[in-house]
C-alpha cells in the first residue's frame, strides 16, 4: 500500500492511498472511479483502513491519513477540537487537489465527517458513517480508564472491549498494535473532544447521500445511536452488521465492503 508524507498546517501527515505509487512530492493518482477520503477514530491512525484501501482501490481512489499527533504523522499533541481535525482534512484535500470526495468516517472520524458535510458541503460528495453517532456519549469507565493512563496510574488496556462476536485474537492484536502507535494522551483528549459535539439539531441540514453502518454488538456507541443518526438525515440508508462491534474495518471487513460497494455504485 503506497504511503507518503505531505506538509499540511505545520505537520507532516502520513498519507496512505491505492496504487500506483507516485514521486514523493506528487499527489497520488486519484483518477479511478470515485475519490474516497477515509477518516480514522480517536487515538487511531489511517492504517485502520488498510483492508478498505486495498478493496476500494480495485474500482476507486481511496485516501487515508493520520491526523497530527496520530500514528506516523508528526506531533505528540492532539488538536483541540473536531473542527480543527476537519480543517486539517480540508487542507490535505486542497494539497491533493480533491475538490469533492466521498467521506467515510468511523467513530470520531464519523463526527468529523458530519462537521465537514455541514461546514463545507461542496467538498463532500457523499457520507458513509461507521460506528458513530450525532451525539457521542462514551462509557464513563472508558473515559476514566484513559484518564488514569494519561496520569501514569494505569497501563494501556489491551483487552477485547469494543469488539463484537467471535473476533480472532490476531485481529484484536492488530488493533492493539495500532493503538500503541499513538500517545495515550492524544487518545484521551480525542475522546473528550468527541463528546463535546452535538449534531442532532443540525442533521436535517445535511443534503448529501448518506449511508450509516453500525455493528449490532457495538458496546462503545450502541446500534440505537446509529439508527437514530440515519433517521435524522433525509434519505439516509442504514445497515446493521450482525455480530459486529465497534471496529468493523477489522472485525467484519467483508460485510462492511458489501454495504459500501453498492452505495458507491449508485452515486452519480
Amino acid at each position: 500500500m503506497p504511503a507518503k508524507y505531505f506538509e499540511i498546517s505545520g505537520h507532516a501527515l502520513n498519507v496512505l492511498h491505492g496504487p500506483p505509487s507516485t514521486l514523493p512530492d506528487a499527489a497520488p493518482n486519484l483518477s479511478r472511479g470515485k475519490t474516497v477520503v477515509l477518516l480514522h477514530g480517536a487515538g487511531s491512525s489511517g492504517e485502520v483502513w488498510r483492508r478498505q484501501i486495498d478493496h476500494l482501490a480495485e474500482r476507486h481512489s481511496p485516501v487515508a491519513f493520520d491526523w497530527p499527533g496520530h500514528g506516523r504523522s508528526s506531533g505528540t499533541e492532539p488538536l483541540d477540537s473536531l473542527e480543527a481535525y476537519a480543517d486539517v482534512t480540508l487542507a490535505l484535500c486542497d494539497r491533493l487537489a480533491i475538490e469533492s470526495a466521498v467521506v467515510i468516517g468511523t467513530s470520531m472520524g464519523g463526527a468529523v465527517a458530519l462537521d465537514l458535510a455541514l461546514r463545507a458541503p461542496d467538498r463532500v460528495r457523499a457520507l458513509v458513517l461507521v460506528s458513530t453517532a450525532a451525539k457521542i456519549a462514551l462509557p464513563a469507565e472508558m473515559i476514566e480508564t484513559w484518564r488514569q493512563v494519561t496520569i501514569g496510574r494505569a497501563a494501556q488496556p489491551f483487552t477485547p472491549f469494543g469488539y463484537g462476536d467471535d473476533v480472532p485474537f490476531e485481529v484484536m492484536r492488530e488493533g492493539w498494535e495500532l493503538q500503541a502507535r499513538t500517545d495515550p494522551r492524544v487518545r484521551y483528549h480525542d475522546l473528550l473532544a468527541a463528546e463535546k459535539v452535538d449534531f442532532r439539531a443540525r442533521l436535517s441540514a445535511i443534503r448529501v447521500p448518506t449511508l450509516v453502518i453500525h455493528g449490532a454488538k457495538d458496546p462503545i456507541i450502541g446500534p440505537g445511536e446509529g439508527a437514530a443518526l440515519a433517521k435524522g438525515i433525509a434519505g439516509a440508508d442504514y445497515v446493521e452488521i450482525a455480530g459486529g462491534g465497534h471496529f468493523l474495518q477489522r472485525e467484519k471487513p467483508d460485510a462492511l465492503h458489501a454495504a459500501i460497494d453498492p452505495f458507491l455504485e449508485r452515486l452519480p
